[in-house]
């Protein structure tokens, strides 16, 4: 992905890397993310950058390379301009409305009761309204459970069939 962007823009994201990889190790660990995009108003708790990562470790080492923090660094960017889109009321949150129609804008679809749950899961402070922060890990969530669901869905119709086992597995990758 790196090789796709401006070359002014591959070097900011490469200096900044560079700054955030303390250890000099040619990758991130999920504390030095946290704590890096923290530094940058980002405020995600460790159990949420574990999950982002681990929807771009490529290599499955737990930490992130350079390509594959880019891929966060525009999944998270991509998510900024959806949440900034759909806040018409210009508050820096999403009532649940616009938290719906937010979701249906990065390509996730669920049914109302799903909406709900979903939406008292995240609600942290239980106000009623999403933070940019909340937004993205929503996103995370569900495309996590989406990655996790297709696999289980062989056919492609939106439906899988699950023994006790088989569900207790695949919740396992939806817990924090």
């Amino acid at each position: 992905m790196a090789t796709q962007i401006a070359p002014e823009e591959y070097a900011r994201l490469q200096s900044w890397f560079q700054a955030v990889d303390t250890d000099r190790s040619g990758s991130v660990s999920a504390k030095e993310l946290q704590v890096a995009l923290a530094k940058g108003g980002l405020n995600y708790s460790l159990p949420t950058i574990r999950a982002l990562i681990a929807m771009f470790d490529n290599d499955r080492t737990g930490n992130v390379s350079f390509q594959e923090y880019c891929s966060i660094h525009f999944f998270i960017m991509n998510m900024r301009n959806i949440f900034v889109q759909n806040d018409v009321r210009r508050t820096s949150s999403l009532s649940p409305a616009e938290l719906q129609h937010a979701l249906t804008a990065a390509g996730f679809t669920v049914g109302a009761p799903t909406f709900e749950v979903v939406a008292r899961k995240f609600d942290k402070d239980k106000r009623g309204t999403f933070t940019m922060d909340e937004f993205v890990e929503i996103c995370v969530h569900l495309s996590i459970a989406r990655s996790i669901f297709s696999f289980f869905d062989t056919d492609r119709d939106g439906l899988a069939t699950f023994n006790m086992d088989t569900f207790i597995q695949a919740s396992i990758y939806l817990s924090p």
